[in-house]
């Protein structure tokens, strides 16, 4: 108040300028933070959006027609076209600069843009200006509640859908194959476990079938019907032959593009997540300081969202080179002590 500013807005350029420096936070208590202002922000949600609903209940309702509401529907479609428009004017600049961007990406931000606890906090700031009346007060408290219900009706509702008809939700046969493995290995590995724990006489008494129900792995597939498929259409990805046209022998069918594509950004990614893990387990052991940890795993998220892109020698070689001035200072040192080298030698003779 005393600024004249937005605390709303200053809340989030806070959050920018804390997002923009992240560097400084201990790696340590970095999950613990993430943790606890998640819950914070859960809990600031749900007052705003009670005493938003008491407001509009007790009070804003009354000044409200039949009227406010067809316009409510017309701003609700206003405002997504808007946004549309905007992020398609942009997304030509956007796919060329940064991280790139494609229609797909542009239309989830489009559809995703739910409105929340950020636009009812400046509504209930208006609403308690007394240089609005009391009718404005109530119809702009009104129109963004109205605007917020409908995305959390409409938008939250079908998100889901939209992501699988964009694309979003498809599963590589890569992946696949990776969690197939990866299951088959942490089961083996509960099997041998099991048999271990079976011939001890202090478990005798144990029920091993529920033992076995706890221990399962829920995997990306809905139930045994599923495994079975994958596992086929894997063994067919691998055995796939076909007749040569010289001599009819069996030879291999090679990757379509599309399973190529994709075995190979799976594996671009495991490879950074194991970068990762290794980068941990180096400041576990000491090996690496917290601003190197924080560098380099910082830049495995930039390099990670880039297309076709790894981490090179020359991206990161200039943090250890040695800057022009402290060169040029280590030259008059080393000028320096030459220089009173050479008078001792001088005096001494």
């Amino acid at each position: 108040m005393f600024l004249n500013s937005s605390g709303v807005l200053s809340v989030v350029l806070f959050g920018c300028v804390v997002n923009m420096n992240k560097m400084n936070i201990s790696p340590e208590i970095e999950d613990f933070l993430n943790k606890f202002w998640e819950q914070m922000g859960y809990l600031v949600n749900t007052i705003i959006f009670l005493v938003v609903g008491t407001i509009i209940t007790f009070s804003a309702l009354d000044n409200i027609d039949a009227t406010d509401i067809v316009y409510l529907f017309i701003l609700y479609v206003g405002v997504s076209a808007s946004r549309s428009i905007m992020l398609m004017t942009f997304h030509f600049v956007l796919s060329r600069l940064g991280y790139g961007s494609t229609w797909q990406s542009a239309s989830v931000l489009m559809w995703g843009a739910l409105r929340g606890a950020v636009s009812l906090a400046l509504a209930l700031q208006v609403n308690h200006n007394d240089g609005f009346c009391e009718a404005m007060r109530s119809k702009i408290l009104f129109f963004v509640s109205g605007i917020v219900f409908f995305t959390l009706l409409v938008n939250s509702t079908t998100f889901n859908k939209v992501l699988s008809i964009l694309g979003f939700c498809h599963i590589s046969k890569a992946k696949k194959i990776a969690v197939d493995s990866a299951a088959d290995l942490i089961m083996d590995s509960m099997k041998r476990e099991l048999s271990i724990l079976k011939e001890d006489d202090d478990h005798t008494d144990s029920r091993w079938d529920e033992v076995k129900k706890v221990c399962y792995i829920d995997t990306i597939y809905n139930s045994d019907k599923d495994i079975l498929e994958n596992r086929e259409e894997i063994g067919q990805l691998h055995d796939k032959v076909a007749a040569c046209t010289n001599c009819s022998n069996q030879v291999p069918v090679p990757l379509t593009k599309t399973e190529l594509s994709e075995f190979y950004d799976e594996s671009r990614n495991r490879i950074f997540k194991a970068f990762k893990i290794s980068l941990w387990k180096q400041f576990d052991l000491g090996l690496l300081s917290k601003p190197a940890l924080r560098y380099l795993d910082d830049m495995c998220d930039q390099t990670l969202d880039l297309h076709d892109k790894f981490i090179e020698l020359k991206d990161i070689e200039y943090t250890w080179k040695i800057g022009r001035v402290l060169n040029y200072l280590k030259v008059l040192v080393t000028l320096a002590s030459g220089s009173q080298k050479a008078r001792r030698l001088s005096h001494s003779q």
